[in-house]
């Protein structure tokens, strides 16, 4: 279809010409030059249609086979998720989970859409930047392409390595396609609270009470 509305936006602009040069009579040439014009203008709308209605380039995609190999003790994290642990988007509130990973013996890798800059800073950045604002090394920091999102990367990689994943998504839209989101403790959970990071699972732990064990009578 893109090849289609090309070739006749084409034929336009040259039928167009030919006429306005062919021609000797001014008035004539005028009315020439104005269909030239709007075949121009024409022309421009069919290439967009072209554009829009082409077929569409399949989303990029982390696979089994090209995922980032994983260092031992490796966790990943959500970075898009996260960085909204406190409320708004916050590089100080990721830069704090990711501290308290590493305190945990965990080698984080994390993965951002491609809009995080905007979310952050109201601008686009760059790997070098959201790696060294965030403490990690750029082999361990991702960035999922535009129009793509990182839990089209992040998903896959998880998948092949059994990684745990560190986000508060559900990914209810993905369960179909990755049966690993049904392991009930992939997903390690979490808020920023108070300047602390707390762990859901721990905070269960905490708050499950202790039932003394009965003893039996004779």
């Amino acid at each position: 279809m893109k090849r289609y509305f090309e070739l006749q936006s084409l034929a336009l602009i040259v039928l167009c010409f030919i006429l306005y040069v062919g021609l000797d009579d001014g008035t004539v040439r005028l009315y020439s030059l104005t269909f030239f014009g709007m075949a121009t203008i024409g022309s421009c709308i069919l290439w967009w249609l072209s554009v829009r209605l082409g077929p569409q380039q399949p989303r990029p995609r982390t696979t089994p086979s090209n995922a980032p190999k994983s260092p031992a003790n490796a966790i990943l994290v959500d970075g898009s998720n996260v960085m909204h642990w406190g409320g708004d988007p916050s590089v100080m509130v990721l830069t704090h989970v990711l501290n308290s990973l590493k305190k945990q013996g965990h080698v984080p890798i994390v993965y951002f859409d491609a809009n995080y800059g905007y979310k952050l800073w109201g601008r686009p950045s760059s790997l070098p930047a959201i790696s060294g604002a965030i403490g990690l090394p750029p082999n361990r920091v991702f960035i999922a392409p535009s129009r793509t999102t990182a839990d089209a990367l992040l998903l896959p990689h998880a998948t092949r390595d059994k990684l745990k994943i560190v986000t508060n998504d559900r990914f209810l839209d993905w369960k179909e396609e990755f049966p690993i989101l049904n392991q009930r403790d992939l997903l390690v959970k979490g808020d920023w609270k108070e300047g602390t990071v707390i762990w859901r699972a721990e905070r269960r732990k905490k708050r499950k009470p202790h039932r003394p064990k009965r003893q039996r009578q004779n």
